[in-house]
């Protein structure tokens, strides 16, 4: 029995990424459709809706910094893959002391990746790269925060459209936020007071 074409779409948008892969040899028309920058949207955001987005980035960017390489940009269910260059020297970003983290903006269907460093702990640096602009750009007002002392190497965890990380504000320990949507900085105090310098910190 034939399906009509608009049932045939509803059922594909339903299904996982790997099988629709799989799916584009069936027939002309259905790769036509699946290759379609518009179903594909439309796929994203149901899955968006059935299932939160999950992202990582290695606790080894730092290191790779400091040597010069890259990132890379993987999705493990397609096999693409995108090299993304660091930065160029031209602020204080050679830190042992490191904050990153990878967000998706839905609104410009964009992937961020978001790097924070502090050289010699004095003059705090974060920056963010776009895959749509194929571009770094600084964050404006970045160096009212800093990376956490405490923890050397620090991932950051998306939540509600933001990457959030421990750091500092003022010599006080505060979650730092970048609003994936805004490309902003902005700080949640904790549950607690807690400075670094204070008896009973992190920092004794």
């Amino acid at each position: 029995m034939d399906l009509p074409p608009e049932l045939v779409r509803e059922i594909l948008l339903r299904l996982p990424v790997k099988s629709l892969v799989r799916f584009k040899c069936v027939s002309k028309q259905w790769l036509s459709l699946l290759s379609d920058s518009h179903f594909a949207k439309s796929h994203f955001d149901l899955a968006t809706i059935a299932a939160p987005k999950l992202m990582y980035l290695s606790r080894d960017c730092s290191e790779a910094y400091s040597k010069g390489t890259v990132l890379v940009l993987w999705n493990p269910v397609t096999g693409f893959h995108r090299m993304v260059l660091y930065p160029t020297n031209d602020c204080p970003c050679c830190s042992y002391f490191f904050s990153g983290g990878v967000g998706y903006e839905k609104s410009n269907d964009d992937y961020l990746i978001v790097i924070g460093m502090v050289k010699d702990m004095v003059k705090p640096c974060w920056k963010y790269f776009s895959v749509r602009t194929n571009s770094w750009k600084e964050i404006e007002g970045d160096d009212r925060f800093g990376p956490c002392f405490g923890h050397n190497r620090q991932i950051g965890l998306l939540y509600n459209e933001a990457i959030h990380w421990l750091g500092l504000y003022q010599l006080s320990y505060v979650i730092v936020a970048f609003d994936t949507a805004r490309k902003t900085l902005s700080k949640i105090a904790l549950p607690y007071p807690l400075s670094p310098l204070a008896p009973g910190g992190i920092w004794r």
